[in-house]
């Protein structure tokens, strides 16, 4: 009984360290071999350390039935596992909204990883979103300060405006993946799309900052004057045109 633990013991941490050496090298086996692979090389794993195992408990009486149980309950696992580890992954949202604290957070670990060549072009796009971060902020508390509870629909504005920054931003990143890091045409590849991620966010901004002074100067005036209010719906306008068009 006791020699029979000890090969379960031996079988299981066997099984373990190729299972870990198999995702330890994930990224790898994906880029070379695709998603596909990984999924059959990860399973065939977990199958074949059932399989060991079994052999193991069934020289200890265990039955057959039990052993498809454990295989089919290891392979679930597995699968459970490997979801929960594509949702942790999967920081750039294609169906969602995008989050901005998250998609600065990437750019900050790529200014600081295999693109810190581009570090001060990367920075600028941080502060890009900061400043529609602060922007939206702003807007919130002048609603609030001045009971605007009508207007509400105008952060709206700005959470679109900060959707189609996001959006360029996640472009940028996307390239970041596939482009080589340590090529001069690589890296001249990446500064242009950042540049270009640059003015068009630089342009949202732009609209986003004369939005929120209109809107001040609506308020400061109590909306008397028919023609301020048509002055917001003209900025409106032309934020979501810039979006648009991005």
């Amino acid at each position: 009984m006791k020699k029979n633990i000890i090969k379960l013991a031996i079988v299981l941490l066997v099984c373990a360290a190729a299972i870990g050496g198999v995702f330890a090298a994930k990224d790898n086996i994906v880029i070379y071999l695709g998603i596909r692979a990984f999924r059959a090389l990860s399973i065939g794993l977990i199958a074949a350390g059932g399989i060991a195992t079994g052999s193991v408990l069934i020289s200890s009486g265990v039955s057959y039935s039990r052993l498809q149980d454990e295989i089919e309950t290891n392979i679930k696992n597995q699968e459970l596992i490997e979801e929960q580890h594509r949702r942790q992954t999967a920081r750039l949202s294609v169906d969602n909204k995008l989050d901005n604290e998250t998609l600065r957070k990437v750019l900050a670990q790529k200014m600081g990883d295999e693109w810190s060549s581009c570090a001060g072009d990367i920075g600028v796009c941080v502060q890009q979103l900061t400043q529609m971060d602060d922007y939206q902020r702003r807007l919130k508390k002048l609603l609030e300060s001045n009971g605007a509870d009508t207007l509400n629909d105008t952060e709206d504005i700005l959470d679109q405006a900060e959707q189609g920054m996001c959006r360029n931003v996640r472009k940028i990143i996307n390239y970041m993946e596939v482009a080589d890091a340590g090529s001069d045409e690589g890296v001249a590849m990446i500064k242009g799309k950042i540049a270009e991620c640059e003015a068009q966010n630089a342009d949202i901004l732009k609209q986003s900052r004369e939005f929120v002074f209109a809107l001040t100067e609506y308020l400061n005036k109590q909306g008397d004057s028919s023609d301020d209010i048509s002055m917001l719906e003209v900025y409106k306008e032309t934020i979501l045109k810039s979006i648009r068009e991005e």
